[in-house]
């Protein structure tokens, strides 16, 4: 089969896979309602994917995607490190935000669904602590950082980002997002940045 051919078989598995779990959720969805949507035998279905869990990280993909690719696009930027992590706050947040409204609006069993995204949110965050850590080199190089070890650094400044995100989400309220970032970045680049009017004591 040629490659375009079988991309756009998957794609209707996928689109099928998207209709039923936000219709049903995980749990109520079968591979055999997906394969039925997609009008294909289930037997062709596994052709093309492992099992439900793939289909549903399939459907959570394009998101992941867009968010990294725009968080590794800051990362090429011609701008000072601080801005570059403000700059990947943002895009978090903004991704954050609209992937909450999105799954609140069209998921029936979000709860219910929710720690197996979080699940597959894990996958990506080996790339997204890549990004981050890149940062944090350029960082020492340029002096606008002084951390002797980058990626204890790195990951620290993933959870933060994580922290400020699970926050938002807890309380929903995503209204100053923008206040939300400016105080989070203050806050950390507080400890990171090099002043010149501070001994390396913060004297």
């Amino acid at each position: 089969m040629r490659p375009e051919k079988r991309q756009e078989k998957l794609d209707r598995i996928v689109a099928a896979a998207r209709a039923e779990f936000q219709r049903f959720g995980f749990k109520r969805t079968s591979v055999d309602d997906v394969a039925r949507k997609a009008r294909m035998g289930k037997a062709t279905l596994y052709h093309y994917v492992s099992g439900k869990e793939e289909l549903f990280q399939l459907v959570l993909r394009d998101g992941f995607e867009a968010y990294l690719s725009a968080m590794e696009a800051a990362v090429a930027e011609e701008a000072a490190p601080p801005d570059k992590l403000r700059r990947c706050a943002e895009i978090l947040m903004q991704h954050h935000t609209e992937a909450v409204r999105s799954l609140e609006r069209e998921w029936v069993d979000l709860e219910d669904d929710l720690p197996l995204i979080i699940k597959l949110v894990h996958r990506y965050r080996a790339r997204e602590l890549g990004i981050i850590e890149k940062i944090i080199h350029e960082g020492n190089q340029t002096g606008h950082f002084h951390l002797e070890n980058e990626n204890l650094a790195a990951g620290l400044l993933q959870g933060a980002f994580r922290g400020m995100m699970a926050e938002a989400c807890r309380t929903r309220d995503y209204s100053n997002k923008d206040e939300v970032i400016a105080f989070f970045m203050k806050t950390l680049l507080e400890g990171l940045l090099v002043r010149p009017d501070r001994s390396c004591r913060g004297e």
